[in-house]
């Protein structure tokens, strides 16, 4: 038995954090010297802190839940388009495999978008709808993929909506900081992860089970967390239109992109 995996980047902030100082409790209770991972656990304490303290920044600043959602919605719709592409590389059909190499690729080229400045994301997410309803509109419709761009678009401008409106670049930077100090915890996070899991392949389950088993729970949840989040996404019947947008798609009887 290993630990299993966890898309940390999915999460919300507040549901962040909380995952982290649990894992933090549960090697405070085994102990970092049991597990082996003294200095490991000792640079994720130095990340966790900046986690904290950044948290605390934005919960008295003028970054309120809202504009975390909208861009966080975002975020999983890039994801869950991904994850789409990605099934479709497997297709029973060879031109939707070719269609969905075409759009991997395409994908690959824009890279981590989430980890970019509000105003560079936004930039980029333009951008590549841009390309998606141009040079790779067949490959889009032949993968099945129309929808997820319209839904792509929208939550893209409902998130500048909200920020150019109502939020400073101040706030924009605090963000931006958030999410390099949560690249950061995450990181440290994978690499005991992984020491601990090297250990227990070579040297057996038997010191680590409980520890593991405890762990595996925590990440059960947390997935199922994102799993419920995703779908809501994924099954919304209704796309939001951004505030006090004049040229609301669904004024008109289709869909524009």
């Amino acid at each position: 038995m290993k630990i299993k995996n966890l898309h940390l980047s999915y999460l919300r902030n507040n549901d962040h954090f909380q995952f982290h100082t649990g894992f933090k409790e549960l090697i405070e209770l085994f102990t970092a010297s049991m597990l082996k991972i003294e200095t490991l656990f000792s640079d994720f304490l130095r990340s966790f802190k900046l986690e904290n303290d950044m948290l605390e920044e934005i919960s008295t600043g003028n970054i309120t839940d809202d504009l975390v959602e909208a861009d966080n919605n975002r975020d999983i719709t890039l994801s869950a388009m991904m994850d789409v592409i990605k099934s479709a590389t497997k297709h029973f059909r060879p031109e939707v495999r070719q269609s969905a190499i075409h759009l991997q690729s395409l994908f690959d080229f824009y890279g981590a978008m989430s980890i970019n400045t509000y105003d560079d994301q936004t930039a980029a997410i333009n951008k590549l709808v841009e390309e998606l309803v141009g040079q790779y509109a067949s490959d889009v419709a032949v993968a099945g993929l129309s929808e997820w761009v319209s839904e792509l678009k929208i939550k893209n401008l409902v998130f500048d909506s909200l920020k150019k409106n109502r939020y400073s670049e101040m706030a924009s930077h605090t963000q931006l900081l958030m999410k390099h100090i949560r690249s950061e915890v995450d990181s440290a996070y994978y690499a005991i992860i992984n020491r601990i899991n090297a250990f227990i392949e070579l040297e057996g389950e038997a010191d680590y089970l409980h520890f593991v088993v405890e762990m595996n729970t925590r990440i059960d949840a947390c997935n199922e967390i994102m799993a419920q989040h995703k779908s809501r996404i994924k099954k919304q019947s209704q796309i939001t239109s951004p505030p006090n947008d004049p040229n609301n798609p669904r004024n008109s009887k289709e869909m524009q992109i």
